[in-house]
């Protein structure tokens, strides 16, 4: 979203953008009508088919070499944390989380469904715009239970059914509360 310019959006007849903020930002700077978009997906192609590994804590993404808010949040964990992405170099996550360099799309949706808790995070600046990761609509259309840092709109969007933390702190507080309760896991993820 930063490298945005008035001269970009001139160049269109019709912008889309992913959210309702940055689209009301964005309008400011053009004549060029701008709506908001959100993201998408598609709940045929993320539905489980098959088995996966269970997991406590799953977080599916790659580092783009550099290290991921929720990860830097967590710490290091005694819970089975899992991991699956590419770029993880040893100064960027504990080698021990690290089960795989990537999970192929089909089977996306049964490792979303098999973890307890998929974890997520966004990038700052697209969090900041109010940009909602395309993971948590993965997610949920896999029937997962996701947690993630807090996006404008996030609550909104997903009427409740996504679970948001504030601080370190919280986020170990709710990943033990929720751990502890698979009836309240899975009666948020059918929102």
């Amino acid at each position: 979203p930063e490298r945005v310019t008035p001269e970009l959006l001139d160049r269109y007849h019709h912008v889309f953008v992913g959210s309702d903020a940055l689209a009301a930002t964005l309008a400011t700077l053009t004549a060029v009508p701008v709506e908001p978009l959100h993201q998408a997906t598609d709940p045929e192609r993320l539905a489980p088919r098959g088995s996966a590994p269970r997991h406590e804590l799953l977080f599916i993404g790659n580092s783009r070499g550099t290290r991921r808010t929720i990860l830097d949040d967590l710490g290091p964990t005694a819970r089975d944390l899992a991991v699956y992405g590419g770029g993880w170099e040893s100064d960027l996550l504990d080698p021990r989380y690290l089960r795989g360099e990537s999970v192929r799309h089909e089977d996306l949706g049964s490792y979303y469904r098999a973890a307890d808790i998929v974890l997520n995070d966004h990038w700052p600046k697209a969090a900041e715009a109010g940009l909602i990761t395309n993971r948590l609509y993965d997610i949920l259309a896999a029937g997962g239970f996701a947690l993630s840092d807090p996006v404008p709109g996030l609550d909104a969007e997903f009427d409740g059914g996504v679970v948001t933390y504030a601080s370190p702190a919280d986020l170990a507080l709710k990943i033990e509360r929720y751990l502890a309760d698979s009836g309240v896991r899975r009666m948020i993820a059918d929102r």
